[in-house]
Order: C-alpha cells, then sequence, then structure tokens
C-alpha cells in the first residue's frame, strides 16, 4: 500500500508507516491541483494539512484511496461529502504532534486496514462499499 504525505509530515511518522509495510512518500508544501491529481493516482493513504484542497475532481483520480487524513485544525479543505459517496474515511487530528499523529487516528486506521475487525462487523451502514472490499481482503 501506499502512503503519501504533504506539508511537512513528522519524520517519525514517516517511519512508522514505513515499518508497516507502506510505501511512503512526502513532498514538502501543498501541491496545486494537477500536481495533486498526477500524485495520488496509486495512493491508498493520504496525509495533508490546511493548505492542500481535496476536491470531488481529485478524489475521482485516486481509485485506491481508502484514507485521508489532516493533521491540522479541520476537514473544510476536503471534500467530505465527495470522500463518503466514494468510501473513503477521512481523519482528522489537530493535536497533531509526533505521538498523537502517530497513535491517533493513523494507528486506527492501519488497524482496520491491517484487518483487526472481524467480518461480522464489516456492515454496510459502518463502511463504504470500496471500503468493505478491501477490508474483507485482510480478514479473509
Amino acid at each position: 500500500m501506499k502512503a503519501l504525505f504533504f506539508e511537512g509530515i513528522h519524520e517519525d511518522a514517516v517511519a512508522t508507516f514505513s515499518r508497516a509495510g507502506y510505501d511512503v512518500r512526502t513532498l514538502p508544501g501543498s501541491p496545486d491541483a494537477a500536481l495533486l491529481v498526477q500524485e495520488i493516482r496509486n495512493v491508498t493513504v493520504l496525509g495533508i494539512r490546511s493548505k492542500t484542497r481535496i476536491t470531488k475532481s481529485v478524489l475521482e483520480s485516486a481509485p485506491e484511496l481508502l484514507v485521508v487524513g489532516a493533521y491540522c485544525i479541520g476537514v473544510e479543505q476536503i471534500d467530505c461529502a465527495s470522500c463518503t459517496e466514494q468510501g473513503i474515511a477521512v481523519f482528522n487530528d489537530p493535536h497533531s504532534n509526533t505521538r498523537s499523529w502517530q497513535s491517533s487516528p493513523w494507528g486506527k486506521s492501519s488497524c482496520w486496514c491491517g484487518g483487526s475487525f472481524t467480518p461480522a462487523s464489516l456492515s454496510t451502514a459502518a463502511l463504504g462499499t470500496k471500503a468493505r472490499k478491501v477490508a474483507m481482503k485482510f480478514v479473509a
């Protein structure tokens, strides 16, 4: 699985994702829409701060995307309705120091993607269709 982080993620978070088996890429600053669409194509996990805008058109160019994490205050820069429609989870952690960044919310998403849930817990009400199919791969 591939993880892409913009706008200066801490090196400890990169190391944590790498140890968990993710192919991690980081890019400084906030990309313009064209670069974002190009970079996000095969990404599973995306991490941003407040300057990066995640629009419906950006999301449509990311068929593998499962989760968008905002390590800033708020998620108004993310089209959450489009994420919901596409089965993409959105997490926010306004307390983005090194410790909280590693443990919450990414620990939860890694646990989820790692198959810590049973098939019985993967209800349609709890997960979108795309996310449920991916999660089932891990628990099957």
